[in-house]
């Protein structure tokens, strides 16, 4: 008798449906807003795990990455310009630490976060912005990680 026939082939999918849908739903619950979620969710399997935060009084979620890197996603809210945020941002971390720049999806700059590399980038059509920091890494392993993830 094959295996995907029957009541154990039903429970065969079932389990699988299960596992499949739950790995990719896994921190659904951190992200607030259908669109963050739908940012966010390929990243979930190299996630190890997901908090909700604040980043310049705009809620979202601050991930662990499996190779180390604390990643802070959040969608700005109907009625924030993106030029209001940045210039928030800018002021909140200090103009001295932050080089800024250009990416295809909207702003890219380089950061200082205490003396560990960081990273900021926006995504203007979506309203969606990130932080990335490596504790004790370089900016190179940093922006190279960022660019396999992130920076498509």
């Amino acid at each position: 008798m094959w295996i995907g026939s029957g009541v154990l082939g039903a429970v065969l999918l079932l389990v699988i449906g299960l596992l499949v849908n739950g790995a990719n739903t896994k921190y659904d619950s951190y992200f607030g807003t259908s669109a963050l979620r739908k940012y966010a969710r390929p990243f979930y399997p190299d996630m190890t795990s997901c908090k909700a935060s604040t980043l310049a009084q705009v809620t979202g979620a601050t991930c662990t990455f499996k190779t180390g890197e604390e990643v802070n996603l959040v969608e700005l809210k109907d009625g924030i310009s993106m030029a209001t945020w940045r210039s928030a941002l800018v002021q909140a971390i200090g103009a001295d630490n932050v080089d800024q720049g250009r990416w295809r999806g909207g702003e890219l700059w380089t950061l200082d976060a205490d003396g560990d590399p960081g990273l900021y980038w926006d995504v203007e059509d979506d309203r969606i912005a990130g932080v990335a920091v490596l504790e004790n890494g370089t900016d190179e392993a940093l922006r190279s990680w960022w660019s396999d993830h992130f920076g498509r």
